[in-house]
């Protein structure tokens, strides 16, 4: 009767084991990536979907933040999001090192908060997404004000 414990105990360890195996493989994220959001909803003629805010941190000692805005399409077929369109926020993420610290979505926009390298003052920019490849960016505040 023990070794059939035994016996049943292992067995349970090792499906255990390859359940834990397959979880950490299934999902594979980038480590760089610090935050995600999706929000809003877009549509182009009967195509439509969701927007997703992704930001990816780079750097070790100094870091900086980049931005992309991701269109999701919605595949009722599937019954599964796929990403129609993916595009890095240029006017965020060249130039001065910025520093993500949240974002929020309210009303069809997204508002950005974010410390510029060497200034201690939160500053703020409004991404407003369109349809698949368009938005627009206000960087509210001048870099080093």
């Amino acid at each position: 009767m023990l070794n059939m414990r035994i016996i049943v105990l292992a067995t349970g360890l090792v499906g255990l084991e390859s359940i834990q195996a397959d979880q950490k493989d299934s999902v594979a994220l980038d480590t760089a990536i610090s935050f995600v959001t999706t929000n809003g909803s877009w549509q182009d003629g009967g195509t439509y979907g969701h927007y997703r805010l992704v930001v990816k941190k780079a750097g070790w000692e100094h870091t900086r933040s980049f931005v992309y805005l991701q269109w999701l399409r919605l595949d009722q077929d599937q019954q599964e999001s796929k990403v129609t369109e993916s595009m890095p926020i240029n006017e965020f993420n060249s130039g001065y090192w910025r520093y993500f610290h949240h974002a929020s979505f309210r009303e069809g926009k997204y508002t950005i908060n974010y410390w510029n390298r060497g200034c201690e003052r939160l500053r703020e920019a409004i991404l407003t997404p369109g349809v698949p490849g368009n938005y627009s960016i206000e960087i509210k505040d001048q870099p080093f004000e």
